[in-house]
């Protein structure tokens, strides 16, 4: 690990400083503070010790998306498939169901094309009475929460707005004041929320797999934008790019007041620590830890968490942020993702198992597990597009665990009253 500088643990830097995480529908990608964690008073995690279960279940289609929730309404999104041979039609479907029973409410489809590791990646964002989604071949929709009804649609791809990653567009839409911020180009996209006309655009090239992050306050927001081999930092407003650093990774950085924590980085440098204060950014220490690929990592009071380097087996890790040293690492089968609730880890492991755990360095603490989606080892084994795996991060909302797997499977979790 390289260490430039002995880091300061101050939080000062007016409009950039992250309070507590804070309580609050988990209506986006990585939950009402953009960073996988959330408080929740009345929530007690010793009380579910040996009382975890099932309360429905649903199938939503493949895919990677997770959930949005509000109330008593959750949004997803997956691929259905009709028909075989010259016959066979792919659809994506946007879904709202109840989150208190799993019902659906209603459901919006559009055709789409099937390709490697199936069906949106994408999870939906809620905005006021408006939803918004992008498929996994760049379909942008804006529609009526309430009933599904299109507002306003765009195809990036197909208006050579921008071009498709890869692995497609995986990314969620970012709502920030009257704007849609998309990680596409080489520094972002903004739409116009209300009629998804563009504002701004940084060029048509493929983007990244990372969602971009908000900061700073009000009149003086800027977005950090991972491209495929660079994160920037961007003037909301107008596009402008203020710094460049080279960075290839597709996990989401992390705000901690002044600094930012990259993690899943390639093989030469897996995590850093950025001071961001100035006109450029401050690298603290770049190390080999945290660098598992497309899954985010959570800070709980000064230590991160998140998954390693690896093929199948990505062990998960507890790093000081502070120094980049690795606390403790713990060998949980087939990796998954996870968030963090108050003091505690919520981890959807690979092979189907929801895990709660304490968020402590002192070593890795099970609290509470179930086999929340039953596999069989011939659906697990198997390295191919017949995989079954949890890589979706959970969600959190009043009490309840939403964890879906890529085959459509979605559940809730509660604890036994």
């Amino acid at each position: 690990m390289k260490r430039y500088a002995r880091v300061v643990l101050t939080l000062t830097l007016a409009g950039l400083v992250a309070g507590p995480p804070a309580s609050g529908e988990w209506a986006a990608w990585r939950g009402p503070n953009d960073n996988g964690r959330v408080t929740e008073p009345s929530w007690d995690p010793q009380a579910m010790a040996g009382k975890l279960r099932v309360s429905w279940r649903a199938e939503v289609g493949r895919g990677h998306s997770a959930v949005a929730v509000r109330g008593d309404r959750l949004y997803t999104m997956g691929l259905k498939v009709r028909g075989s041979g010259s016959s066979r039609v792919a659809e994506e479907v946007i879904y709202c169901l109840s989150a208190r029973t799993g019902r659906e409410i209603w459901r919006y489809g559009y055709p789409t094309t099937e390709r490697d590791w199936p069906g949106p990646a994408s999870t939906p964002v809620l905005d006021g009475d408006r939803l918004y989604t992008i498929g996994r071949q760049g379909e942008m929709f804006c529609l009526d929460a309430n009933t599904g009804a299109v507002i306003w649609k765009r195809d990036l791809a197909r208006e050579h707005l921008a071009e498709a990653p890869n692995w497609g567009f995986c990314s969620s839409p970012v709502i920030t004041g009257e704007l849609i911020l998309l990680n596409a180009g080489s520094a972002g996209l903004t739409l116009d929320k209300n009629t998804g006309q563009v504002v701004w655009s940084s060029g048509k090239e493929a983007g990244s797999l990372s969602t971009p992050l908000v900061i700073g306050s009000t009149g003086q927001r800027r977005a950090l934008v991972a491209s495929a081999s660079t994160l920037s930092a961007v003037d909301v407003a107008t596009g402008k790019i203020r710094w460049s650093r080279g960075w290839q990774a597709s996990s989401d950085p992390v705000l901690l007041g002044d600094r930012v924590l990259l993690t899943g980085g390639g093989r030469r440098t897996a995590s850093a620590l950025l001071r961001i204060a100035g006109a450029e950014p401050e690298p603290l220490w770049e190390g080999e830890h945290l660098g598992g690929g497309f899954q985010s990592a959570v800070v709980v009071d000064g230590y991160a968490y998140g998954f390693g380097r690896g093929s199948r087996r990505q062990e998960l890790e507890c790093v000081e942020v502070a120094t980049g040293q690795r606390k403790w690492n713990q060998d949980l089968g087939e990796w998954g993702s996870l968030i963090a609730v108050n003091q505690s880890l919520l981890i959807a492991e690979g092979d189907g198992d929801f895990v709660l755990a304490a968020a402590s360095p002192e070593g890795f603490r099970e609290i509470a597990r179930i086999n929340a989606i039953p596999m069989t080892p011939a659906e697990t084994g198997a390295n191919n597009d017949n995989l079954r795996a949890v890589w979706t991060a959970p969600a959190f909302d009043a009490g309840r665990v939403f964890v879906r797997d890529n085959f459509g499977a979605l559940v809730c979790i509660t604890g036994r009253s």
